[in-house]
């Protein structure tokens, strides 16, 4: 996935993330704080803060709230190209 910035391109390898880490993103990404992720799901508050941190070092974005940004944009985008393959 591209993304592009002011006066460069940044790659960032979504795939990278596994499964628990894409979750919390996805809350992250619809309006959910660490706190109300943890009510969600079995995870400490810890661990939800764990599954952001892991994530960042993986794909170097420094802030959790861009990166669940990016994934939400991408499924999105995925989204519209299996639409466009079913038609």
């Amino acid at each position: 996935m591209m993304l592009h910035e002011t006066s460069r391109q940044q790659t960032v390898d979504l795939t990278l993330l596994n499964e628990s880490e894409r979750r919390i993103l996805t809350l992250l990404a619809e309006g959910h704080t660490v706190k109300s992720i943890a009510g969600v799901t079995s995870w400490s508050v810890a661990g939800i803060n764990e599954r952001l941190r892991s994530p960042r070092r993986k794909t170097g974005v420094g802030s959790s709230r861009e990166l669940a940004r990016l994934l939400a944009t991408q499924k999105n985008r995925d989204e519209k190209i299996d639409l466009a393959e079913a038609d």
